[in-house]
């Protein structure tokens, strides 16, 4: 089976004030017309209530102002040569658990794997420790030799002030796990946050939008801007060559304000001797404020795959930040060839966040949503960019495994030590990768816009 994504390149963009403990296609399928290639000069604007169909864009895009300090510890660690080939859970060997001492209250936890693949097309699982129990497992089943995106999420509320430690174990099923790149380790301070707890099964999906009733969330009151994070921890679908669009909704049928905060699709291919399985953590924002209740849920819709979800209960989460939120998000197609792009940086057509130096430590969350790849063996790599230049040791890579079939991508980067007083510009690159046949190419729709979120 496969499943494909179509993403919404995500940046969330959190400032910190603690120290760290660490350092194209469209979804029938379809090649999309050469007419819809960006001329590199489209504008990134944020979303308001009038456009429903396109990822709320929280409050003012534009430069970040007024400190308030997020507690965030974060560590990086691992190397491409880690290779795991057990059917027990064990630690990834050079990532150091993160340890950090919380004032208590309720944290969000984040592992970023940007490319791990597998051999023999096997599965192979990361899971989220918290002070020596499971927080947060995933499971994925690539086919021989993808890199894929894999990010776990766990929220763990009420956890006592003192120290604490995280850290990240992996197995391997009748197989070999191969991480690729670093992993990266999150722990953030959410106080308020409410989480909402689906039930595994399915099919879900049809003609139209339907609603997935367990993962309606309870009406919220909050502060105006909050992260939503949406995490399948095991899904796929059952029709090859089709998906199941799914997305994350604010307010769903109140007119006015009913806004698309997040959206991706699951798709299987027709290579049925092979089945894939993949997670999906879809990130957005979305305003909660104006002191009425409002409601986060999640739609899906395909009328040939159906989407089934294994593994660990399906989670959505509403995090409250406590700054004013920046959000871009990119209005056009960008087709890239091989040929062209390997090797070299190509700014995704995205408008930059600019943030005042009155902070030292950032947090940036790249999410790559619409990303597909024209032939076999044709990826794409995307990079954070930071003050003009493109962050190399932190890329996030994917590799189709087959024509027309769309892969997640997710970076996870908290920048350290940055001067204070000087100004800071995050914005994004990327580049096509693998064989050059027949001008295949690496493509970024505009069903669910990239986009850049700033906190």
């Amino acid at each position: 089976m496969r499943w494909m994504v179509i993403l919404s390149l995500v940046a969330v963009v959190v400032a910190a004030g603690c120290s760290s403990d660490g350092s194209g296609g469209n979804p029938d399928g379809s090649v999309p017309d050469a007419a819809t290639e960006p001329d590199g000069a489209a504008d990134a604007a944020k979303q308001s209530d009038s456009a429903p169909d396109q990822p709320d864009a929280g409050a003012d895009a534009g430069t970040d102002t007024g400190p308030a300090p997020l507690e965030l510890f974060y560590r990086a660690g691992g190397t491409e040569d880690a290779v795991n080939a057990t059917s027990d859970w064990e630690d990834v060997p050079g990532v150091t658990p993160l340890a950090f001492s919380a004032t208590g209250g309720d944290y969000l936890f984040i592992v970023n794997a940007a490319s791990p693949t597998t051999a023999d097309s096997v599965g192979a699982g990361l899971r989220i420790m918290v002070d020596g129990e499971a927080l947060a497992t995933t499971w994925f089943q690539p086919f021989y030799g993808q890199r894929v995106s894999v990010t776990p999420v766990g929220l763990k509320q009420d956890l006592p002030a003192g120290d604490h430690t995280m850290s990240v174990q992996w197995k391997s099923n009748a197989g070999k796990l191969y991480l690729g790149r670093e992993l990266r380790l999150l722990a953030m301070r959410a106080d308020g946050a409410q989480a909402t707890t689906g039930t595994n099964g399915g099919p879900y999906g049809g003609a139209d939008w339907t609603p997935v009733p367990s993962l309606d969330s309870d009406p919220i009151i909050s502060g105006a801007d909050n992260l939503i994070v949406l995490h399948l921890p095991q899904a796929w679908t059952t029709a090859g060559g089709s998906g199941t669009e799914i997305r994350v909704v604010r307010d769903r049928g109140i007119v006015a304000m009913e806004q698309v905060v997040a959206g991706g699709v699951l798709q299987s291919l027709d290579w049925t001797a092979f089945p894939q399985t993949l997670p999906l953590t879809l990130f957005g924002t979305a305003n909660l404020g104006g002191g009425v209740p409002h409601t986060i849920g999640v739609d899906v819709k395909g009328s040939a795959g159906l989407t089934i979800v294994t593994g660990d209960a399906p989670k959505l989460m509403v995090i409250p930040i406590p700054r004013p939120v920046v959000q871009h998000a990119r209005s056009t197609a960008q087709n890239l060839e091989v040929g062209a792009g390997s090797g070299s940086q190509n700014d995704i057509d995205l408008e930059p966040i600019v943030f005042a130096g009155d902070q030292s430590q950032r947090l940036v969350i790249l999410q790559a949503a619409e990303t597909w790849a024209s032939g076999q063996n044709v990826g794409a790599v995307f990079r954070l960019k930071r003050n003009g230049s493109a962050d190399w040791s932190h890329p996030s890579e994917y590799t189709s495994a087959a024509p027309l079939q769309y892969m997640p991508t997710t970076i996870v980067r908290v920048f350290d030590e940055l001067t204070l007083g000087e100004e800071q510009t995050f914005g994004a690159v990327w580049s096509a990768t693998g064989n050059d046949y027949m001008n295949d190419k690496a493509y970024q729709g505009t069903l669910y816009p990239t986009t850049l979120i700033g906190m």
